[in-house]
């Protein structure tokens, strides 16, 4: 298959999801729609989320990432003459490449589901799409639907995952592309890459490293695919992994008594 129609749904983020975005675009052109959603699963309420996160993890995490928000947003309003090759937002690099870029609410919504059937996509690809899909957009695309998540599947399966193996000690981490089903990173894993968590990485650090490698797995899946007409399938044995919700305080707490750092 020459031609792989694919539409990518990711989140409205401008820390890390820019850069593999570029990566992804850069190198295969029939990307044919990108789709961003709001970055909180359960509001799209900007302040019940800030809020959220400034009661979980303190005031410093809180002030340090909104300040890199705020310095990211301002350089992504800076027209592309001024500031040159670099990209800070979705709609960024979805513009560079001339890719359409649509914003949803919500994916299992009436509109958002006839938008996908109109385009009838081979392929869909979430990377850090933070809404379930729902068994209508599941069983559209001829190829299914593909998450990456960072972590080895199925261990660490669920939310912040880059949190929990910090918190846990582990000394290795990476990334799953793995097919989507009804539960939560359930699905058949496709590829996963492995690397070490050096002493000085944090939080910060080993999410920018899983989104790199969220777009090599991604065009590899796709050079797959369009070569080959399929991708090798392994089972996902999640009753002999982890899942994690989102940290509570406590958590938090007790991350930092372990010296783990979130920048």
């Amino acid at each position: 298959m020459s031609n792989l129609k694919t539409i990518l749904i990711t989140q409205n983020d401008l820390l890390f999801i820019p850069k593999p975005l570029y990566i992804i675009l850069s190198k295969y052109s029939n990307i044919d729609c990108v789709i961003t959603l709001p970055p909180n699963i359960k509001s799209a309420n900007f302040f019940d989320n800030s809020i959220k996160r400034l009661k979980t993890f303190g005031f410093n995490y809180f002030f340090h990432l909104t300040l890199l928000y705020l310095f990211n947003y301002i350089l992504s309003k800076v027209p592309k003459s001024l500031r040159g090759h670099k990209f800070y937002s979705v709609n960024n690099v979805c513009k560079n490449f001339g890719v359409k870029h649509l914003n949803f609410s919500k994916i299992n919504s009436k509109q958002s589901i006839n938008f996908l059937k109109e385009t009838s996509p081979d392929l869909i690809v979430s990377i850090s799409a933070p809404q379930k899909f729902g068994k209508e957009i599941l069983n559209l695309p001829k190829f299914g639907c593909m998450n990456v998540h960072g972590s080895l599947i199925p261990n660490f399966r669920g939310l912040q995952p880059s949190f929990w193996v910090l918190l846990m000690g582990e000394k290795f981490t990476g990334s799953t592309l793995h097919y989507m089903n009804e539960e939560i990173d359930g699905g058949k894993i496709i590829y996963q890459h492995k690397f070490k968590i050096n002493d000085g990485d944090t939080q910060f650090t080993i999410i920018k490293k899983n989104k790199i490698l969220a777009a090599i797995l991604i065009l590899r899946a796709i050079l797959s695919i369009t070569k080959n007409g399929k991708v090798k399938e392994f089972v996902n044995e999640i009753s002999k992994g982890s899942y994690y919700t989102f940290p509570t305080k406590s958590d938090v707490l007790l991350f930092l008594e372990r010296g783990k750092r979130f920048f």
